[in-house]
Parts: C-alpha cells; sequence; structure tokens
C-alpha cells in the first residue's frame, strides 16, 4: 500500500516508516527540509519538502493522490 507520512523525522515517524518499509508499503513523506530528512530516513522514502504555507497545501494536495493512507 502507498502512505503518505507527516512527522516523518521525529522518533515515532521514524520507526514507523522502518516498520511499514519492512512489510512492503511504498513510503512518500512531507518534510520541512529534505536534506536533512535524508540523513535520517531510508533511503528508498519518496521525499516532498514542503512548510506550512499554501503552498504546502498545494503539495499536500498532489501528495495525496494515487496514497492509499495518509499518516500523521
Amino acid at each position: 500500500m502507498k502512505l503518505l507520512v507527516t512527522g516523518a523525522t521525529g522518533r515515532l515517524g521514524q520507526v514507523f516508516i522502518v516498520q511499514a518499509l519492512a512489510k512492503g508499503h511504498e513510503i512518500t513523506a512531507i518534510v520541512r527540509n529534505a536534506e536533512n530528512a535524508k540523513l535520517v530516513l531510508p533511503k528508498n522514502v519518496v521525499l516532498v519538502e514542503a512548510g506550512l504555507t499554501k503552498e504546502f497545501l498545494e503539495k499536500l494536495e498532489n501528495a495525496c493522490k494515487n496514497q492509499g493512507v495518509l499518516v500523521h
């Protein structure tokens, strides 16, 4: 299943992502800083960089397309 995750770089988010990947899920993560996120998230996580702005809402809407679940 495709999962969209916010809060991915937090402690709980990181644990959730590792477990979800181990079960075969595809992960897209919305992050504030992609370069920092690359340091703590597995390489096969798709990163969408966005802050809490109007642009974020547009990116969130686009990121939600073709996702099965949004995890926050």
